[in-house]
């Protein structure tokens, strides 16, 4: 297999009907897919979170740090 995004094991994506909304959640944190939307990546468009995930290879502390403006 070529361009095996192994990084995407790590993350659970969920449709939210309730939001119009997708999300993902580290497996660390996929709990707050049902408590803390805190811990969430959240969009209206799958793309977005799939594009979010592979700029960062799914380390999640730099997602956390992209969607924190850096800090």
């Amino acid at each position: 297999m070529t361009n095996l995004k192994t990084h995407m094991y790590e993350w659970v994506i969920n449709y939210n009907p309730f939001t119009d909304n997708w999300q993902a959640a580290h497996r660390d944190y996929m709990g707050a897919l049902y408590t803390d939307r805190t811990k969430l990546i959240e969009s209206s468009s799958i793309t977005t979170l799939i594009d979010i995930l592979n700029r960062t290879n799914g380390n999640k502390e730099e997602v956390e740090k992209l969607l924190n403006n850096g800090k």
